[in-house]
Order: structure tokens, then C-alpha cells, then sequence
């Protein structure tokens, strides 16, 4: 209170350019004169400007407002960063966020008026919501323009997710991603919702028909299938909301030097999801779905499953980690060394399964060459080698051995 009033005095004296006597004021309340002056210099000074405080995040200053001027996410930023970088460095998302906001640009924006959708809770295992996002765009490292399809599905109860690649928007794509999606999940959900994709239902006199192969498809898969009111794709909010995910592949445009470390990188990316805190939730899905997964169905029978894949052939994995097929080889974990694997060949690309449908591998389909996907070129690093010159030496390995596969399949005459 005694301050107040001295507060005021000082600032009426300042106001009209009065003398001030330090000491006089002091006895005047009873205080220290050095409290009248330090007073007197705050109030004719203003306050303090807050200095920046140094932090780590600073040293990334000139990529992240390039990102945003880019139109990249605060988060797609902080999971750029993270993967390249520490978390002692970025700490949490809510702290980079906050610096973010406080130091690069105004968050603020203007409400919008919405009309409320009430929502409910689905009980565990009881609900999978599923979607494709079409048309995703990111160039390669060489500059080439990559599009593609991606399998959005996400559990009702704890919202964890599942993406993949989808090489096309076919019915048995559809079958393919769903398959691979229970087979990740470990069990099948009581029922299945989606919107009214083509590759599942057709619209013939204003009505919806349900193909019939998808009828039998879910009566296998031990699953009730519901559709989405037309025009009401908020019905599977929980799905639609996953696939703003893709907004974090944003920053990875022009970093992957091959379509298939596009797609593995893709996925990988996008499925680091289920390990963040959810916003609405608080707590990560892989938490909640460990509770989820034991109210999930068992799967259907195994060889019902590869019934659904096209194309699915038996080969055993030789002492080089290696399956031939088709005159190309493709590299698999040495833990499969001599064990038999599962081979099924699409338009494009080979993938790899355990004898249980587990997916192993993803490959471009060549015609000959030996390839070993990102880590299973397993030689050893000399002592005193870099990382770089170990790396390159792997890449020069890998092209001799590329060669002397294709002189070996010259024939001569």
C-alpha cells in the first residue's frame, strides 16, 4: 500500500518535471532511498524489455520459418525435427509449439461458426473407421514427382492408426489394406465403417448396392460392415481427423532418393502417431490399445486370409538373406535365413510376408539385379571407417553386385 502511494507520488512529480529529492521521500514513507530510485527509473523508464532466452530450438530458426512460410504445421515441423534431432533439444510439442508461436508468427485466428455435431464413444474393439487420401504428392531427391494413395484406419475406442501405402483405389486393394491392417492390429474389430467408396459400394438408381464380393469379404473376415450417411463423412471424424497426418509428409518433400524408401518412409512416418500424446485423449493410442487389442476377435483362419491376396507364392530365403523371383533378388532380415517366406506381386511392387502374413519387405518389381531394401546389406565397418565412407561403400558393393547379376543373365551364343 505505502508503495502505491509512493508509486503515484513519483509519477505525478515526473509528469510535471518536479524535482525529486531521494531522501526527503525516503523518510517520507520509510523506505531505503535506493528503493525510491529504483522506483523512480521503472516508472520513468517503463519496464524492462524481456530479452530472448538462447534455446536449442533457435539453432533450426531459418528452416522453421521456411516451413511455415511453405504452409507447413507447427507439428509436421516438430516431427521433422525430432526424427533428424533429440528430444533434449526440441523437448516436449507443447514447448516447441509455444516458442514457435511466441517467436515466428501470430497463431491467432478468427473463430468460425460451426454447427455442433454431438459425437459418442465407441466401447473397445467394438469399431475400426477406414478412408483413403488420394493424390499425395511428394517429389524424390532427383526431383521426380511421386503420386499416391494412401490406407487411413484408426480404431473407435483408443485412435490408433494404421497407414499404408495403397498402389491404386481398386476393390482389391481395398481387401489387401484391410487384410494387412487386422493382421498389424493382431484381431478384428466388431464392425467396420467407411464412407461410399467405389471400390465398395455402387450408386445405381439413387441407391447404394453393396458389392456382393464385399458382402462375402466381411462375412470371412468375421466383420459388419456400415456405411457412412451420404454427404456425413463427420460419421468417421475419428478417421478423418487421422488423416491430417498427412500434413507432416510436408517436410519431407525432396528427401527420399527412391519411391520405395518414399513408401516405407511414408509409413513409418506417419505411424510414429500412435506413440504422441493425443490432444483430446491425453494419453498416446499405443496406450490405450494395449487394453483395446485383447477385446479385438481372433483373426480369420490364415488360409482364408491368403485366399484374398492375389498372387501369393511360397520361396525360401537363401544364406545370402536373399529370394529370387521373377530373375531379380530381393533382400529379407537374416533371421529368415533358410525359413520360407510369402511372395505377392502387384502392378508395381513385391511385398514380403512371414508364413503369418506378417509384412517383412516392400520392393519396386525389377527384372533382374540383386536388392536389399535400407539396412539389410549387412557387412562389416572397418576400424577407423566413417559412416559416410561406410555407407558409400556399401552403395559401390551393391551396384558390383547388381552388374556381375546382369552379366551372369546375358546369354551367349
Amino acid at each position: 500500500m505505502i508503495l502505491d502511494k509512493l508509486d503515484l507520488e513519483l509519477a505525478k512529480r515526473i509528469m510535471k518535471h518536479q524535482s525529486i529529492n531521494f531522501s526527503s521521500l525516503a523518510r517520507k514513507y520509510g523506505v531505503d532511498r535506493h528503493t525510491i530510485s529504483r522506483h523512480y527509473l521503472r516508472i520513468k523508464n517503463g519496464p524492462p524489455v524481456r530479452k530472448r532466452r538462447k534455446s536449442l530450438i533457435a539453432d533450426y530458426e531459418a528452416e522453421i520459418k521456411e516451413k511455415l512460410e511453405d504452409g507447413d504445421s507447427i507439428k509436421s515441423i516438430y516431427m521433422s525435427l525430432l526424427n533428424r534431432t533429440s528430444f533434449d533439444s526440441l523437448k516436449s510439442y507443447s514447448n516447441f509449439k509455444q516458442y514457435v508461436n511466441r517467436w515466428y508468427f501470430d497463431s491467432k485466428v478468427e473463430g468460425k461458426h460451426l454447427v455442433p455435431k454431438y459425437r459418442y464413444e465407441t466401447p473397445p474393439g467394438e469399431q475400426l473407421q477406414f478412408d483413403w487420401v488420394e493424390d499425395i504428392k511428394l517429389h524424390l531427391t532427383n526431383g521426380e514427382l511421386v503420386t499416391f494413395n494412401l490406407w487411413s484406419a484408426t480404431l473407435g475406442y483408443s485412435r490408433y492408426h494404421y497407414f499404408k501405402v495403397a498402389e491404386n483405389l481398386t476393390e482389391a486393394e481395398m481387401k489387401n489394406c484391410f487384410i494387412s491392417t487386422i493382421i498389424n492390429l493382431g484381431g478384428v474389430p466388431k464392425t467396420v465403417l467407411t464412407d461410399n467408396m467405389s471400390a465398395i459400394v455402387s450408386i445405381r438408381d439413387g441407391k447404394k448396392h453393396v458389392h456382393p464380393t464385399i458382402t462375402q469379404f466381411f462375412k470371412d473376415m468375421g466383420v459388419k460392415l456400415n456405411l457412412c450417411k451420404t454427404r456425413h463423412a463427420y460419421t468417421k471424424g475419428k478417421v478423418e481427423v487421422s488423416n491430417k497426418y498427412q500434413n507432416r509428409l510436408d517436410p519431407y518433400d525432396g528427401k527420399f532418393s527412391s519411391k520405395n524408401d518414399l513408401y516405407n518412409g511414408v509409413e513409418e512416418i506417419l505411424n510414429q502417431s500412435n506413440y504422441q500424446i493425443n490432444s483430446e485423449l491425453k494419453v498416446a493410442p499405443s496406450f490405450l490399445f494395449k487394453k483395446e487389442k485383447g477385446t479385438l476377435n481372433s483373426l480369420p483362419n490364415i488360409n482364408v486370409l491368403k485366399s484374398y491376396l492375389n498372387n501369393v507364392i511360397e520361396r525360401t530365403v537363401n544364406i545370402s538373406s536373399l529370394i529370387e523371383y521373377k530373375g531379380a533378388k530381393y533382400g529379407v532380415p537374416k533371421e529368415y535365413i533358410n525359413k520360407k517366406v510369402l511372395i505377392r506381386e502387384t502392378e508395381k511392387n513385391i511385398y514380403i510376408y512371414d508364413i503369418g502374413l506378417n509384412s517383412i519387405s516392400t520392393y519396386e518389381k525389377q527384372t533382374s539385379g540383386i536388392h536389399y531394401a535400407n539396412g539389410l546389406y549387412e557387412i562389416a565397418k572397418m576400424q577407423n571407417e566413417s559412416l559416410e565412407d561406410f555407407k558409400i561403400r556399401i552403395d559401390d558393393n551393391l551396384k558390383r553386385l547388381a552388374k556381375l547379376q546382369e552379366i551372369k543373365n546375358e546369354r551367349v551364343y
